[in-house]
């Protein structure tokens, strides 16, 4: 028997883009065992979408109010791996596999070496750009030539994904790692979840073949030399992606690290004249630091509304 390969799309108001991704899942070359859309609470017509176009097609979870990018991966690969999954293909709903996308990753010489792979990951404007960066020889890029001469004539760069953008996970890693940290809700758990892969000594690459196409990362990265980097947020991403940032820190990184990140972004903060911004940043990274996730959104609600949703299969209907 061929191997079950189940896509779960976590999707946002964002129905054309939706459509665009259903429609690149349907045609691989690779033929998929389900396809489960996970909706977080869209209010832009998706769930009617979903309902009208797909309910022949496509597994929807609708989700009852939005737990983020973590909390609907959490649903999805519990869903899919509760199918008996052999893989499960993880993206978003603005990405848009080539069609040879998942034959490409599932060729024999890659499911015998890897256990999470990743497609290469361009941007759909400029596909000789890599949209998130790999590194190569210690030095980051996002030229897509750079990166397939410095692995010629391999097709593979072992130890590196951009999760979770067409990003492969073998059924034996789910059961030992377990499924995304859903009270992250979003901007970090795919990092903490890379993390977890790289403690586990989980052997991932990303397959230089398998084209992934996304739009061009948001957001901007400023550099303070040996200071770090920090990213440019709103007051009201501050807080999500600072306690996020304080929880990894503390589990992956070394204590100067843990220490100088709240300084340097803080500092940063305060030198543009965000006290505010300074403030919160700190409040919610230690609030993260600690893993007590108390803030709003917190814990305990994330977790509450993740269980509120209702799941349209193919064939039947489940409530929960």
């Amino acid at each position: 028997m061929p191997d079950r390969v189940f896509a779960v799309v976590v999707t946002y108001n964002r129905k054309d883009m939706l459509r665009e991704c259903l429609a690149a899942l349907r045609s691989q070359h690779f033929q998929l065992a389900g396809i489960v859309v996970v909706n977080n609470a869209s209010s832009d017509g998706t769930h009617e979408m979903l309902e009208a176009e797909y309910a022949d097609q496509v597994t929807r979870i609708h989700m009852r109010h939005n737990v983020g990018g973590a909390g609907g991966f959490y649903q999805g690969m519990k869903w899919a791996h509760e199918q008996g999954a052999d893989w499960l293909w993880l993206m978003d709903d603005d990405g848009i596999p080539d069609d040879d996308a998942l034959s490409c990753l599932m060729a024999p010489e890659h499911t015998a070496l890897y256990e999470v792979m990743n497609a290469l990951v361009v941007c759909r404007d400029d596909p000789g750009t890599l949209c998130f960066g790999l590194g190569i020889n210690g030095e980051a890029t996002k030229s897509v030539d750079a990166v397939r001469r410095a692995t010629a004539p391999a097709t593979a760069l072992a130890g590196q994904i951009n999760p979770f953008n067409g990003t492969l996970i073998k059924r034996t890693v789910v059961e030992k790692l377990g499924y995304t940290k859903r009270e992250m809700f979003i901007w970090g758990d795919e990092r903490d979840y890379t993390w977890r892969l790289d403690v586990a000594g989980v052997k991932m690459a990303t397959i230089l073949p398998a084209i992934q196409r996304h739009p061009a990362a948001r957001g901007k990265t400023i550099r303070l030399g040996i200071f770090g980097t920090v990213d440019t947020q709103t007051n009201e991403r501050i807080g999500i992606a600072a306690r996020n940032m304080g929880y990894i820190y503390r589990r992956y990184q070394s204590v100067k690290l843990q220490l100088l990140k709240p300084v340097v972004n803080v500092a940063f903060q305060l030198s543009r004249g965000n006290v505010a911004g300074a403030v919160k940043f700190l409040r919610y990274y230690l609030d993260g630091f600690f893993d007590r996730y108390s803030l709003p959104p917190s814990k305990s609600q994330l977790i509450a509304d993740g269980e509120q949703f209702e799941v349209m299969a193919v064939r039947e209907r489940v409530f929960s």
